[in-house]
């Protein structure tokens, strides 16, 4: 039988590197985001009003119906090839575990509170972003540019600064915070032996940790070892600030605030 598992994170926390990580393992099969209305097997859920019981039947769809999995792997596996990655397509009897990934509000945004805790066969991934700075102007950034992650097509766009309204600074750390604390509670929750945690500045800080992280993951999840590779690149680098026209005024008001701590060192008064 095979394993489930669920990437629980938040938005700009590295979780689309995670999931090509992921699927570059023979063994793991995950589908990403499947609650927002812009993936695949969302679109096709909607059109052809499956599920019509409610969004836990479909994520139990998901995790659970072979019938299902086989249908979007071969829906992938077409797509693979015909983008000449043949060694990227998946073969379903060498699957070990299947899951997607989801940002921790997004259960409560489609009334599924509880849907992690009664999982109990499921398996879970914690990922966080601890740095509430960082995910701020990280979470600018996509909504400026539309750039997921950085790739050598994209290199010049992401050196393009960034206008932050000082105003709205604070508030936009507050809600980073309380949204970070909302997963934090969820994942508190669950049984130990359920939860691997990664933390965003940890498994990113180069990509030989990268690596030896993800390895640990793989066996947590019951996969074969196998070298991943890293192969999108963060959008915003060490000081977040330098990513903005007006770092030094952004950092005078969050230098007077309890988000101090946050600032890079030489922004701190």
């Amino acid at each position: 039988m095979r394993g489930k598992h669920i990437i629980l994170t938040l938005g700009r926390s590295g979780s689309n590197t995670l999931v090509d990580m992921f699927n570059q393992n023979p063994a793991i099969l995950n589908f990403g985001e499947v609650l927002g209305e812009w993936n695949r097997i969302r679109r096709v859920q909607r059109a052809l009003r499956l599920f019509q019981d409610g969004d836990q039947a479909y994520l139990d769809a998901v995790l659970c119906s072979k019938m299902l999995q086989r249908t979007a792997n071969m829906v992938r596996t077409v797509g693979k090839i015909r983008a000449g990655k043949w060694s990227e397509a998946k073969r379903m009897h060498k699957i070990r575990t299947v899951g997607f990934k989801e940002f921790s509000l997004n259960f409560r945004r489609y009334g599924l509170p509880n849907y992690v805790a009664n999982a109990a066969d499921v398996k879970v991934i914690g990922l966080t972003r601890s740095n509430v700075l960082n995910r701020m102007v990280s979470t600018a950034f996509l909504e400026a540019t539309g750039i997921v992650a950085s790739t050598s097509a994209q290199a010049k766009a992401t050196h393009q600064k960034l206008h932050l309204d000082p105003d709205s600074v604070i508030t936009k750390l507050e809600v980073i915070e309380q949204e970070n604390q909302e997963l934090t509670d969820i994942l508190d929750a669950l049984a130990p032996s359920r939860v691997f945690r990664l933390d965003y500045e940890d498994l990113y800080a180069d990509e030989m940790h990268t690596v030896t992280k993800l390895r640990s993951v793989y066996a947590f999840l019951g996969a074969p070892d196998v070298i991943p590779r890293v192969r999108m690149r963060k959008i915003v680098h060490r000081n977040p600030l330098s990513a903005l026209d007006n770092g030094h005024e952004v950092a005078e008001v969050i230098a007077t605030s309890r988000f101090a701590a946050y600032l890079p060192d030489g922004d701190k008064s």
